[in-house]
């Protein structure tokens, strides 16, 4: 089921994410820490990946799964990936009216089996990446874009009853 947030104008409410650094770069401004101190609850609340998070950085771009500390590190780091203010791929979806809503849904009472994302990672051959592996960024073609979408779609409920 889909419920509202609490929020102003998607952009304004989250232009922490774009202005990390404090003038002459000498350290994280203490918005850009606490907004990504949010996020990592936020996002830790919607996972069903136990400790692990898609990280949003902008290298990995929600296509890496990786524990809730290395994220944290990654985006003091690397920053978000662009125009990320809604977090589609951490429980929000945009709706037409421009509100920002979660996805609020116990997992308890779901009749989708925890595991489904991993069967359908599984099938198309997309494994989580070892440490020592090589990640090669770039970006996804057509096949992989219609995957992604049909992920995407995989993990959405059914109806709302």
């Amino acid at each position: 089921m889909l419920s509202p947030c609490i929020c102003r104008n998607k952009m304004e409410h989250r232009m922490w994410m774009y202005d990390r650094n404090l003038p002459n770069r000498w350290g994280l401004r203490d918005e850009f820490v606490q907004g990504v101190d949010e996020f990592i609850n936020h996002a830790k609340s919607f996972s069903q990946n136990k400790g692990m998070i898609r990280c949003p950085c902008a290298k990995c771009k929600c296509r890496k799964w990786l524990k809730l500390e290395d994220v944290k590190t990654d985006l003091y780091s690397k920053v978000f990936m662009d125009n990320y203010y809604v977090w589609t791929s951490h429980g929000e979806a945009e709706g037409s009216d421009g509100n920002i809503y979660n996805h609020n849904f116990d997992i308890g009472e779901s009749s989708q089996d925890p595991r489904l994302h991993e069967m359908v990672m599984d099938a198309f051959g997309m494994y989580n990446e070892g440490e020592n592996q090589q990640y090669v960024d770039q970006v996804p073609n057509e096949e992989a874009n219609h995957f992604y979408a049909q992920l995407e779609s995989a993990s959405r409920p059914l109806s709302d009853l």
